[in-house]
């Protein structure tokens, strides 16, 4: 039996995600970004992670010219810069709005993200519709303040707490 991508989609619906938005620098400094949900660690030694980014998107061009990026995970209240950057409009239309700084390497870093990893390039490999970038971590953030994550399940975007931390 062929799977045909309607299908393929409606099974992929049923695995929550955690949503990640991944920003970068073009060559005139400009900052571009994507929201993602095909995101996973790889290794921890050394540090990898990989992200899934379309083909089409405009933040492919600068990561395959090796800048830096970030990957941040949202929090719970942070829906609104997921659908922002899911949009296929203009990179600077994406970040209206949002706050963020950029870091010593280049990389675009939102506020009030529950936590964000910086990367360096590592690899970059075909994957079908989607290129596979592979990063190395060089930095980690974690937002102790911030309690909860977005998640993307079914359509349909959740807020999940986090379990309460025992001991210092």
């Amino acid at each position: 039996m062929e799977v045909t991508a309607e299908r393929f989609v409606a099974a992929m619906r049923c695995h929550p995600e955690g949503v990640t938005v991944v920003t970068a620098a073009d060559e005139l400094g400009n900052a571009v970004g994507m929201t993602a949900t095909a995101f996973a660690a790889v290794s921890l030694d050394p540090p990898l992670v990989l992200v899934c980014v379309d083909k089409r998107a405009t933040i492919l061009s600068p990561l395959r010219a090796g800048a830096h990026f970030a990957v941040h995970f949202l929090a719970g209240g942070q829906e609104r810069l997921a659908r922002a950057f899911a949009q296929h409009a203009l990179e600077g239309d994406k970040f209206a709005g949002a706050s963020f700084e950029m870091s010593f390497n280049g990389s675009p870093r939102l506020s009030e993200a529950l936590a964000w990893i910086e990367c360096a390039p590592h690899d970059i490999v075909p994957g079908g519709d989607h290129t596979i970038v592979v990063g190395r971590v060089i930095d980690v953030h974690i937002d102790e303040a911030v309690d909860t994550g977005l998640v993307f399940f079914d359509g349909a975007f959740a807020a999940l707490r986090r379990r309460p931390r025992e001991g210092p």
